[in-house]
This record gives C-alpha cells, sequence and structure tokens, in this order.
C-alpha cells in the first residue's frame, strides 16, 4: 500500500496537463499547417501592377504629346511666333486644336501620375504591413514591396533629374 500510495502521490505533484496526456502546445503537425497567402501582400502586388501600368500609360502620354509638338517644323515655328505676338492664336485654328489635345494630354497624364503615385505608396505601406504577419506566406508582400519601390523611387529620380535639367 505504502507503494501504491507513493505512486499516487507522486501522480499528484505533477502538473495537470502531464497527469491528463494533454500538452499546452499544438502539436507540430497543426504548428506547420499549410500557410496561406498574407492578403496585404496579395493587394500590395495588385497595386504595383496597377500602379506600374499607370505610369507606364502616363509615360507613354506625356512621350505622344512631346512628339506631336515637336516632330512638326510648323508646329514649332507657329508656337516660337506665339512668344512674340499673343494674339496670333487667336486666328490659326490648327494650333489651337494641337495645342487644345496636347493640353488635355498634360492635365490627363499629370492626374495619371499623381494617381500612380498614390496607389504605389499604398501599396508600399500595405506590402510592409503584409511583411509583418505571422503564419503567412510572404512572397506577395516582397514582390509588392519591391515593385511600388521601384515606382516610387523612379518617379523621385525623374522628377530630381528633370529638376536639374531644366
Amino acid at each position: 500500500m505504502d507503494n501504491q500510495q507513493q505512486d499516487q502521490d507522486v501522480q499528484n505533484q505533477r502538473p495537470y496537463h502531464e497527469q491528463t496526456g494533454y500538452t499546452t502546445f499544438a502539436p507540430y503537425s497543426e504548428m506547420n499547417a499549410q500557410l496561406t497567402h498574407s492578403k496585404l501582400g496579395i493587394a500590395s502586388f495588385v497595386i504595383a501592377i496597377v500602379a506600374v501600368i499607370t505610369m507606364a500609360i502616363t509615360f507613354a502620354m506625356g512621350y505622344t504629346t512631346v512628339m506631336q509638338l515637336a516632330t512638326n517644323p510648323e508646329t514649332l515655328e507657329q508656337l516660337m511666333s506665339l512668344a512674340n505676338d499673343p494674339t496670333a492664336l487667336e486666328n490659326n485654328v490648327a494650333l489651337q486644336e494641337v495645342l487644345g489635345t496636347s493640353l488635355i494630354l498634360i492635365v490627363v497624364a499629370t492626374i495619371l501620375l499623381f494617381a500612380g503615385l498614390i496607389m504605389a505608396f499604398v501599396g508600399l505601406i500595405l506590402g510592409i504591413i503584409g511583411l509583418t504577419a505571422k503564419y503567412k506566406k510572404k512572397v506577395f508582400a516582397i514582390i509588392g514591396v519591391v515593385l511600388n519601390s521601384i515606382v516610387l523611387v523612379g518617379a523621385f529620380a525623374l522628377f530630381v533629374i528633370s529638376f536639374f535639367t531644366v
């Protein structure tokens, strides 16, 4: 009986989870369950793709506008004459159409430029938050952060280059 009493006392001294057979920790297989992609990372990646496309459209519109004005020698001469005689535009319908179209393209390109930059900034923030998510795959978050950073740094570099070249 003493042996049985000692076993009972030893049993009562162990923690409850050891007495019942349950553990306080999740089994290894549950901890390594199928990881899912971070939803914020996916959002960052999609926003980065949209921002890259928006910036490409913006630069294409800007290039088209500049080429439309620069490749036509008559338009260049007429634009130069406007500096000397501002009333010359009132009589020149063709130049009014070219300048009107160019102005519209420049306004739309500017709006797209700022929209792309705002999207890239939001995507960068979402990607950084997606990188901090525990127990999630971080592939899309990493790609989103990289692409959004490229858009922001590239736009800033073009701004600095254009600022110092003019």
